[in-house]
């Protein structure tokens, strides 16, 4: 925790706190799920309108694995049936398992960074996904 005050505090002289929105009023230290001794200086930033980076690390690879599941539905709505859909299919789900290999390794690293396990990413299981999205299935 001193490290975090010593940053506050050199923050505070050099005016990196003046013309905040809310300054001068009352903190809100309502809970969030940081552990207790992080709980005030995460406050803090959170009211300063600040997010720790692997908040928007997080909300990077969520948006990565909604496109990636919209590039395979889209291939499914796209199945008529014919030969020619077919291939188009198969190299949609080829596409898809290697990003989401790719993918996976990024939600393994970013797990070992995240705070503790609330904000771990559970990995992509790409046969899952195909098995759910596939128009094969659908088509009887």
């Amino acid at each position: 925790m001193k490290f975090v005050e010593e940053l506050i505090q050199k923050a505070q002289k050099s005016g990196e706190f003046k013309n905040l929105e809310n300054e001068g009023e009352p903190l809100v230290l309502d809970e969030n799920p940081y552990t207790a001794e992080t709980r005030l200086a995460h406050g803090i930033i959170k009211n300063a309108g600040y997010k720790p980076q692997f908040i928007n690390h997080q909300q990077q690879i969520k948006d990565q694995v909604k496109a990636l599941r919209n590039g395979l539905k889209i291939g499914a709505e796209n199945w008529t049936g014919t030969e020619m859909s077919k291939i188009r299919w198969n190299t949609a789900v080829a596409d898809f398992r290697a990003k989401v290999a790719k993918l996976n390794q990024q939600i393994r690293d970013y797990n070992l960074k995240a705070p503790n396990e609330q904000f771990f990413i559970i990995p992509v299981d790409p046969e899952r996904e195909i098995k759910k999205f596939s128009p094969e299935k659908r088509s009887g």
